[in-house]
């Protein structure tokens, strides 16, 4: 099963998507993640029960304010990678110093 997830909220600037890749490896979930203008973006790749695990870790790591989850056709990844980041002109929430 693949998903696309885009999570909402202060996801940026506070280790969010290498939390994401340890989490997958723990899980053996495959994918990908970025930065997308003020969200994070993921495509991942599992069993369900894994993909759903995967999700309730990370809401219970970081301030999720939302998130969208969309299965979409399987694709096969080997692996789990961070990608470069996409600016879509939206601001992100800053996280306060």
């Amino acid at each position: 099963m693949t998903m696309k997830l885009t999570f909402h909220g202060i996801v940026q600037g506070i280790g969010f998507r290498p939390a994401a890749q340890r989490t997958a490896k723990d899980l053996g979930v495959n994918g990908l993640v970025k930065n997308t203008g003020g969200n994070v973006s993921l495509v991942i790749s599992a069993k369900k029960q894994a993909l759903d695990e995967f999700v309730r870790r990370l809401i219970g790591m970081f301030d999720i304010k939302k998130y969208e989850a969309e299965e979409i056709e399987d694709i096969p990844f080997t692996d789990f990678k961070i990608v470069h980041s996409e600016n879509d002109n939206k601001t992100p929430f800053i996280t306060p110093d």
